[in-house]
């Protein structure tokens, strides 16, 4: 009729019962980025006595979320400029950039900060960026923000 759902950290080593459920997949919304967990399920019938035995525990270590960019001109000097969004628990970003849609980004700098004017750029060509989070355990770096493109000047 449901499925019990168990977690436990490397730290903690006990599993604690998250939640009771009928859906057939489960996000864990409290889970820490960077932190080991291991999760094991049972089925739960009507009679108690008829419960499933957990299943095997599966670990994964929990990804920061990606973050948010922009993309416009730097107002003195017209070069593509990028912001984002600070991502809680991340260490510092990845920018990766290219100059067509058929190209693959190549990695130009990792920053603490949260903005990055293109100097570089050459006038007239677009460049398209994206940004990771990235986090002290390298399991945990977030998926690519979307990319996103702009002309320089």
């Amino acid at each position: 009729v449901s499925y019990d759902i168990y977690a436990r950290t490397s730290q903690t080593r006990i599993y604690t019962k998250l939640t009771n459920t009928t859906d057939l997949s489960y996000e864990h919304a409290d889970a820490v980025a960077g932190e080991t967990y291991f999760y094991k399920v049972r089925s739960v019938h009507s009679n108690p006595a008829a419960n499933s035995a957990f299943s095997a525990g599966k670990g994964v270590v929990c990804d920061l979320p990606p973050t948010t960019i922009e993309v416009a001109r730097d107002g003195e000097s017209g070069k593509p400029m990028v912001t984002w969004e600070p991502v809680e628990g991340a260490t510092s970003y990845d920018i990766f950039f290219r100059t067509n849609k058929s190209s693959v980004y190549e990695m130009l700098l990792n920053t603490e900060g949260t903005s990055y004017i293109h100097s570089d750029a050459e006038a007239g060509v677009v460049y398209f960026f994206k940004v990771r989070a990235v986090h002290a355990n390298d399991g945990a770096t977030s998926e690519f923000s979307e990319g996103k493109g702009i002309t320089s000047r």
